[in-house]
């Protein structure tokens, strides 16, 4: 989103389509797997 931003200064639709694409393909595994390493660390 941040180089969309960076390219057109706002998110637009292909910004949105993007993500959505990521998200589906992803399905949170990212979020999980940042959350995980969060609570790893702090331990």
């Amino acid at each position: 989103i941040a180089d969309f931003k960076a390219r057109d200064g706002v998110v637009g639709e292909e910004a949105k389509t993007e993500l959505q694409k990521w998200y589906l393909h992803d399905k949170g595994l990212s979020t999980q797997q940042e959350i995980t390493d969060l609570l790893l660390s702090a331990i």
